[in-house]
């Protein structure tokens, strides 16, 4: 068997930058302006360096455009200023119009994922736009950063596998949240990049020969690296931990007690001169040296401590959003996804304690410091810089313990600056996995391309995910929906024209609507399509509202958006086109349990520029004939959130002295009678009769039905008598199985009427034949009906 041959360094790690690169740049390109978390904010910061100002003071009772992100450290902002400081970027206000009911942290949430109102529309590359972009390309080269020092960092630690150093660097650029994360404006690219760089510096500070004395140019760069990083993000402040005990660690090794004093000066020098100012700054101005109290105040301080429930709410966003969760943390990757990083993870945890297994056997059996001295020359991994990686993994999750202890959301990304340790380690446990493949295997040499199989498969899985997310999710999410060639067939045609030319509106018009015709509980989402057009160009952007109507006119669902879920404003539309505004719309008011109903659908367009929300008036509306009308355009069952409570009804009626019967009368094919309550006495005089029916549907009536109950005297002369629907807001046409129907007829007594025995008789007609068509009844034994009616039973007048 020929040897393998020796894996090449360089040209492996410039492809791994080559893949990163062009798939940062297509993010940066795809992802329309201000689409990614807190970007206009961290682009108002840049942009107010770059106008000549200092920097923002933070009011909690004056927000400025950079909002929270003015309470950051400075460093990301004043390069990203002064790289954008020569570009005109007086079109900002233009480009960075606010969608008002952007959808943001909810990603089960279909619509409104853009944040801004034109992200659907083309932008040139000029103005706020190409700042904006100069500011990405320079968070691509911070993430290009990251990926070399986590490839150097890891040669450190597995010195004798330089392609898993590769992989690991190439791990590192592929996770869709980072591709994401360094396509944008934000200064968390700064942090990661200075963590990553400053983790690798104390690696090869661990890695060197105790025997060489560390120059004090050493230490000067460790200080320059951790300024850097702290006045990158306030994260850095925990790269200072992890540099004393490095220092620690090293003292103890070399056993060289007087280190730390040399070393004091060289590294905390430099690192008060570069961020030292800033610190000093926030204690002058807030009395607080962190300003973090500010920053609380603007982005949200958590009221009430977490439960167990919060908790693993916070812990499943923490772990979506470290994968992929795209956009203003709205646009998801399949939930299958999620399942395998999650599996990529307990595997290498797995695998690590495997590859660490055999080195702790060896450690019981003597002495932890001769060990070590042969464990790191014979080792195909550094010990210490593997706990290096471990020990920034732990004080990272300390510090974003402390944050979602004090803030409300976690992110995935606040773990980004230890991106580099997570990667090394958790490539060395998958690792470990393929060398247990490896020895299990009898036949070793036909195994010899699974360690190239093995990582290939992993990394297409992750250039899969961030393809799916470029060609297909930001597409559905931002892009101006298409026009469709005409009206579908199913919809109904209804040609209303909203707007009043006479005060300067635009005419928009709803030329046909198509909703569900299935039957919705309340937590239920109701297709609706709304077919729009407008003749003429439109000026303004108008929000349409959909509501669902009860009886009294109360809404039992209420959607308002800018056309499109927010992708289409009216601005945007071309004239003459027909757009398919399709929606989901979710009853969120539980009505009575046991009453159906059929709601009305209530859509039109609102006033543009609404000062509040009371100034919310729906623009007039006119039908094809030119007559103003409330555009009440079709209807929707709405089911109860449980039927009728058949022992509560029961107990009802026996409580007042009537009879109750449970039946199984069917009324012609579809309609079946359960149960029903009457009176078998009366006293004279008194002005109505209560009858209770309890319906249930088997199947969908064909027409509207008009259920009566009528009084006969002995003579069969009908004396009294109700017709009406058996429930009047939910019409027999939209019933469907397993409904059921609680009908209560009120029958108007004659004040004269008699005393004496009375018979009540049941039955079921079509409306519109106004009696002429009854339905056919059919009963069990015991039961006295005739072809088409029912008798309930006697009632005694007294």
């Amino acid at each position: 068997m020929t040897s393998p041959k020796p894996v090449q360094k360089r040209p492996l790690l410039v492809a791994v930058l080559l893949i990163y690169g062009v798939l940062g740049v297509w993010y940066s390109l795809v992802v329309p302006p201000f689409e990614t978390p807190d970007e206009p904010f961290h682009y108002a910061f840049a942009r107010h360096l770059a106008q000549g100002n200092g920097l923002p003071v933070q009011r909690p009772d004056e927000e400025g455009p950079w909002a929270q992100e003015g309470s950051q450290a400075p460093l990301y902002y004043m390069l990203t200023g002064l790289l954008t400081s020569a570009i005109d970027q007086s079109d900002y206000a233009a480009l960075a119009t606010r969608n008002p009911r952007a959808n943001i942290g909810d990603p089960l949430y279909p619509g409104n994922k853009n944040f801004m109102l034109y992200s659907g529309a083309s932008h040139a590359m000029r103005g706020a736009n190409l700042a904006l972009h100069v500011g990405r390309w320079f968070s691509l080269l911070l993430g290009g950063l990251t990926v070399y020092f986590t490839w150097a960092t890891a040669r450190l630690a597995l010195p004798n596998r330089p392609e898993l150093a590769a992989v690991s660097a190439l791990f590192a650029a592929l996770i869709p949240q980072f591709l994401f994360l360094s396509a944008s404006f934000s200064n968390d690219n700064l942090i990661i990049a200075a963590s990553a760089a400053t983790l690798y510096w104390l690696a090869r500070l661990l890695v060197q020969s105790r025997t060489r004395t560390i120059r004090a140019s050493e230490w000067l760069v460790l200080g320059c690296l951790l300024g850097m990083a702290a006045l990158s993000k306030l994260h850095g402040l925990g790269l200072f931990g992890l540099a004393a005990l490095c220092g620690l660690w090293i003292t103890w090794r070399r056993r060289d007690w007087l280190l730390p004093l040399r070393a004091l000066a060289p590294v905390a020098v430099p690192a008060l001169i570069i961020a030292g100012w800033w610190y000093w700054r926030n204690y002058t101005l807030y009395g607080d040296w962190l300003g973090i109290q500010h920053l609380l105040e603007i982005n949200g301080q958590r009221a009430k401590s977490l439960n167990w429930s919060g908790l693993w709410g916070e812990l499943r966003g923490l772990r979506y959003s470290f994968w992929g969760l795209f956009g203003w943390f709205n646009i998801p990757l399949p939930t299958w996804v999620y399942a395998v990083f999650d599996g990529m993870v307990v595997l290498g945890i797995v695998g690590q304690v495997s590859q660490l297994a055999p080195i702790l056997n060896k450690v019981r059996d003597g002495s932890l410091d001769n060990h070590w001295a042969s464990w790191e020359t014979r080792s195909t991994y550094s010990g210490a810089v593997l706990g290096l990686l471990a020990a920034w993994i732990v004080l990272s999750l300390g510090l974003l313990a402390y944050w979602i202890m004090q803030a409300t959301g976690s992110q995935g990304r606040l773990l980004f600056p230890a991106l580099s340790a997570l990667v090394i380690l958790l490539v060395w446990g998958l690792d470990g996995w393929l060398q247990m493949l490896m020895r299990w295997s009898r036949l070793r040499w036909q195994w010899r391309r699974l360690p190239q199989i093995y990582w290939s498969s992993l990394a297409a899985f992750m250039v899969g995910c961030s393809l799916y997310v470029l060609l297909f999710l930001v597409p559905a999410a931002y892009d101006v929906p298409k026009p469709v060639a005409r009206v579908s067939d199913s919809a109904q045609l209804v040609d209303v024209t909203y707007g009043d030319a006479a005060r300067g509106q635009d005419l928009l018009r709803l030329l046909a609507l198509a909703v569900g015709h299935g039957h919705y509980g309340p937590g239920d989402a109701v297709p609706v399509t709304l077919y729009l057009t407008a003749d003429a160009p439109v000026r303004e952007d108008y929000q349409l509202f959909i509501q669902f109507l009860d009886a009294a006119g109360e809404p039992l669902a209420n959607l308002t958006s800018h056309p499109g879920w927010g992708r289409n404003p009216t601005s945007l539309w071309i004239p003459g086109a027909i757009y398919a505004d399709a929606y989901q719309v979710r009853i969120d008011k539980p009505i009575a349990p046991d009453a159906p109903l059929l709601a009305r659908v209530y859509t039109g367009f609102i006033t543009p520029n609404p000062t509040d929300e009371d100034d919310l008036r729906p623009m007039m509306a006119r039908n094809a004939a030119g007559d103003e009308i409330t555009p009440y355009l079709a209807s929707v069952a709405i089911r109860p959130w449980r039927g009728p409570d058949l022992a509560a009804l029961r107990g009802e009626a026996e409580k007042a002295g009537q009879l109750w019967l449970a039946t199984q009368v069917q009324f012609g094919e579809a309609i079946v009678l359960k149960a029903f309550a009457l009176p078998t006495a009366m006293t004279h005089g008194a002005p109505t009769l209560p009858v209770t029916l309890v319906w249930a549907a088997t199947g969908q009536p064909s027409a509207d039905y008009t259920a009566y109950v009528h009084l006969l005297n002995a003579d069969g002369e009908q004396v009294a008598g109700f017709d009406q629907p058996p429930l009047g807001q939910f019409p027999t046409s939209y019933w469907q199985a397993p409904d059921e129907i609680v009908s209560r007829f009120m029958l108007p007594l004659p004040p004269d009427l008699p005393p004496g025995r009375y018979a009540a008789w049941l039955g079921m007609y079509e409306s519109a034949s106004q009696g002429a068509v009854r339905l056919p009844v059919e009963a069990a034994t015991g039961l006295t009906v005739t072809n088409d009616e029912l008798l309930l039973g006697q009632v005694v007048i007294k």
